[in-house]
């Protein structure tokens, strides 16, 4: 009887867990689309400022990701490395096509 009613908890919580799950999956994407939002418009002009200096384009690449990132931590902005790289990459196209 035991073993039934923990059988039945066990796929309980495994179903609780799957549904999580699905609803963290379905909900990243957007995430990540609002904190591009959010750094965008900070990014373009950090990119902006190291595109200029006298540097090779690995070190601009790091004076911009500080910039971005320390961006983010004062303003409460949660973004991971992965996605400040992604929004240097945006930035960097957008300066570089004349779309800003």
């Amino acid at each position: 009887m035991f073993k039934k009613i923990g059988d039945f908890f066990k796929g309980l919580f495994d179903k609780a867990i799957a549904a999580c799950k699905a609803l963290i999956d379905a909900a990243l994407p957007t995430v990540s689309q609002i904190i591009i939002g959010q750094l965008k418009d900070f990014a373009l002009k950090a990119v902006k400022e190291v595109q200029g200096l006298d540097m090779d384009n690995d070190a601009k690449r790091k004076a911009a990701f500080d910039k971005i990132s320390g961006y983010a931590k004062d303003n409460a902005i949660e973004a991971k490395d992965s996605l400040v790289n992604f929004v240097i990459e945006l930035a960097l196209q957008a300066v570089k096509n004349g779309n800003i």
